[in-house]
């Protein structure tokens, strides 16, 4: 496997990793308020749904890293780590409950992730070819 394939795949994790990410974060408010009103079984779920939050963090986090090893465009590294950061701050302050934020703020880097890794996978394709 080529230094390309490896790049490919890493990007292709990224932006499936970011896009699962903006599913979890798009859906976990209107599950707890549909399916989970009753606050004792919210409780009791709120836990799994809470480390999906540091799954997401650790895979995005090995693929921005990587990723940012293997970008042609200067900017983009910069781009991945200023995203993820932002999205690692979001996640801090929603488990600390430092600033009130409305939850679409976590959309912002997340869908930036999905962009770059994308940028990034369009752009591995175009060396192979």
């Amino acid at each position: 496997m080529t230094s390309v394939d490896k790049a490919q795949k890493i990007d292709l994790i990224g932006v499936v990793a970011s896009a699962l990410c903006l599913v979890h974060c798009l859906v976990t408010p209107f599950l707890f308020l549909g399916l989970f009103g009753l606050s004792a079984y919210t409780d009791s779920v709120d836990p799994v749904w809470g480390s999906l939050d540091w799954i997401f963090l650790i895979i995005t986090l090995f693929a921005v890293a990587r990723s940012s090893k293997s970008s042609t465009r200067s900017w983009l590294p910069l781009a991945f780590w200023s995203s993820w950061a932002l999205l690692l701050a979001h996640v801090i302050n929603e488990k600390i409950g430092w600033i009130e934020l409305p939850e679409l703020f976590v959309l912002i880097p997340g869908l930036a992730l999905v962009v770059f890794h994308s940028i990034n996978l369009r752009d591995c394709r175009c060396r192979v070819e």
